[in-house]
């Protein structure tokens, strides 16, 4: 009986951690879309003309820091609540940059 509460106890374990593994890979993986769709709207701006090649190299300077801020904070293996918030805020600052440049 002690060995199958501890196979179940195990089991669940393995469950419980192999989700919260799958959800975080999910979370990073949905900033990474994110990064590409924003690196892509500025493509598209240079394309049409509505983003010139030094305000595309202005916005490919925020890009570049938020890649390097999720680097830096993968780092120690911990991304915490706040680093996320804060490479949020980052991204939604360059989004609106985005669009203020292709609409001026």
């Amino acid at each position: 009986m002690k060995q199958f509460a501890m196979l179940v106890f195990g089991l669940l374990f393995i469950c419980a951690t192999s989700h919260s593994a799958v959800a975080d890979h999910k979370k990073g993986h949905h900033a990474h879309k994110r990064q590409a769709r924003q690196h892509a709207r500025v493509a598209d701006g240079v394309q049409d003309g509505t983003i010139t090649k030094e305000e595309a190299k202005s916005l490919h300077q925020d890009q570049k820091a938020i890649h390097r801020k999720r680097l830096q904070a993968k780092a120690d293996g911990v991304v915490t609540r706040d680093e996320k918030q804060e490479m949020q805020q980052m991204q939604n600052d360059a989004s609106k940059d985005i669009y203020q440049e292709k609409h001026d």
